[in-house]
């Protein structure tokens, strides 16, 4: 049986390579984010693209906050976490989460700052939960 914390690393490694079989050749500029093609002109993501730029991102970051914090935190805590970026993607995905203390930013395949619907506030509002209380384990598996 397949952990949770496996599942965002499969779910990570399908989404990479999706995006590296868009590109096509082209570089993918993560800050804009749009392609660099070879002769250094750029191009514009299509909306799947961004999509698939986004789903990336969204689970690197889990990946990343695991091969590095989550080696501290409790095994169960590591599996919450990861369980909270499955379903997040799940319910709402592709879509990028990214808490901060002063505002959480929502970033949709559209591209564009809108409110959330009643589902996603939902699905949003319970990753920033798990969010939450992963933080909290690891402050606790620090001391």
């Amino acid at each position: 049986m397949s952990t949770k914390v496996q599942q965002v690393r499969e779910r990570f490694g399908e989404s990479q390579n999706r995006l590296i079989d868009a590109a096509k050749g082209r570089e993918l500029e993560v800050l804009v984010p749009q392609w660099r093609r070879a002769d250094k002109s750029t191009e514009q993501l299509t909306r799947t693209e961004r999509e698939l730029v986004l789903r990336w991102q969204f689970f690197n970051n889990c990946v990343a906050a695991l091969d590095t914090v989550g080696a501290r935190a409790p095994d169960a805590a590591n599996e919450a976490i990861a369980a909270a970026y499955l379903r997040a993607d799940d319910e709402i995905g592709p879509v990028l989460i990214l808490p901060s203390a002063e505002k959480t930013n929502v970033v949709f395949g559209e591209g564009v700052d809108r409110a959330l619907k009643p589902k996603e506030k939902a699905a949003v509002d319970r990753f920033l939960d798990a969010f939450e209380a992963y933080r909290v384990q690891l402050a606790r598996a620090k001391n």
